[in-house]
């Protein structure tokens, strides 16, 4: 990412602001990921756009797709005159600074294993809220 420094060009101010704003949504769009499901409990709808969002981070993950978040934010570093990071947004943002280095597996199965739980709670929740109420005596 691109040190903040004076900028004479707005158009540069407001690429970088942009990229920053990109990262943002990416981490959002992660943690989303991994404890969206929970939203569940709210209202079932969410579970649909949730699998959604998890299908699509488990195809990024697992194929050579790249994020189209990290294309934009990386185009919008170069228009703010820096120069991109290599590699995904996960090896530059997490990796290392989250969580050490070799350790990606563990932690696309923890995220994992806490979206998949997300989905028995929702289901033990609404079991519980539709069974029969009966009074005992």
């Amino acid at each position: 990412m691109v040190v903040p420094t004076p900028v004479e060009d707005p158009l540069q101010w407001l690429a970088e602001a942009a990229a920053w704003a990109t990262v943002v949504a990416h981490f959002a769009f992660l943690l989303y990921v991994v404890f969206g499901g929970f939203l569940g409990m709210l209202q079932t709808r969410w579970l649909w756009m949730h699998l959604a969002s998890l299908a699509w981070s488990i195809t990024v993950t697992a194929t050579t797709l790249t994020c189209p978040l990290t294309g934009v934010e990386k185009w919008l570093i170069r228009q703010s005159g820096g120069t991109p990071y290599d590699g995904t947004f996960i090896d530059h943002y997490l990796e290392g600074p989250l969580y050490p280095v070799g350790y990606d597996a563990h932690v696309w199965y923890g995220g994992a294993f806490v979206a998949l739980t997300s989905y028995g709670v929702v289901a033990v929740r609404r079991h519980r809220l539709k069974a029969p109420v009966t009074a005992s005596g």
